[in-house]
């Protein structure tokens, strides 16, 4: 199936009601880990770069055109996407590498300001046939560079307008969900997400999926998310793995074996989600 449209991915998702697992990637071993996940559960999938990430990464070009060649080879479908892109050169970059997808993140902004950024986005992506995600509302927490307890829940009187002025082709919403860890009980408005739905005609995104519980992640789909984003979950059973081997053993952990132990733990639990979130056997 190899590289597709994030757009036509998530159309086929909200049509027979099922999420996409949306899972950042900080290297080659982890990129690789979520396609094998994807291959063995024969589900559609997106990996994601992250403008907020780049700090963590050599070089995210070389990682982006690492990341796209295993998506060409890949046996599922695969979304290839801009995670939180701030900077107008990163985003038209990625464009150019051949992503498949790009994020403009001006949840930010004023109402005006993202809607004026976003517009600018979506006229050069869509020039060239790639879809937009864009954010309405502040989603709070900590994820790279991106620190903030400052919470703007999604309007949903703002929603209809908002998609017509730009012609964002998919929203990432917020409705009380947190980039990385939780610190305490989520309480996540569903009204409002029906409500959001009910209106925005466009697939829409969860940020800050880790954490949440298999009831929360259920309602939301139901409800009408159709891309859930997922980083901090695969990172802490990758530590977990992690902390597991040197008490085992310190002496003789070698750094092979700890590149292996973290890979195949980011595997399982991307497998977890995509069952999950019910796109096993969607690919």
């Amino acid at each position: 199936m190899a590289l597709i449209n994030l757009k036509e991915m998530l159309m086929a998702a909200d049509k027979e009601v099922y999420g996409v697992g949306a899972f950042n990637t900080l290297n080659l071993e982890m990129s690789k880990a979520i396609i094998d996940a994807a291959e063995e559960e024969r589900s559609p999938v997106i990996i994601q770069i992250a403008e907020l990430l780049f700090q963590f990464m050599p070089d995210w070009e070389v990682l982006s055109a690492a990341t796209l060649m295993l998506a060409h080879k890949a046996k599922v479908p695969v979304v290839v996407h801009l995670d939180h892109g701030m900077n107008y050169e990163n985003i038209v970059k990625a464009m150019r590498l051949g992503f498949s997808g790009v994020m403009i993140d001006g949840s930010h902004l004023s109402f005006d300001e993202n809607v004026r950024q976003t517009k600018e986005v979506v006229k050069t992506a869509h020039a060239l046939g790639i879809p937009v995600e864009a954010e309405l509302g502040t989603v709070p927490g900590e994820e790279g560079l991106y620190n903030t307890q400052n919470t703007v829940m999604t309007d949903a009187m703002l929603v209809k307008e908002f998609i017509g002025l730009t012609e964002a082709d998919v929203l990432a919403v917020c409705i009380g969900n947190v980039h990385g860890n939780y610190i305490k009980t989520p309480c996540l408005d569903f009204n409002r997400l029906r409500e959001i739905k009910s209106i925005a005609g466009v697939p829409l995104v969860l940020h800050g999926g880790s954490g949440l519980t298999d009831e929360d992640f259920g309602c939301c789909i139901k409800l009408g998310i159709n891309k859930v984003n997922i980083f901090t979950d695969l990172c802490n059973s990758a530590l977990s793995k992690l902390d597991a081997i040197y008490e085992e053993k310190r002496e003789g952990v070698s750094f092979p074996k700890i590149l292996s132990v973290t890979s195949e733990a980011v595997k399982q639990e991307a497998i977890k989600k995509m069952r999950l979130f019910g796109s096993s056997g969607k690919g």
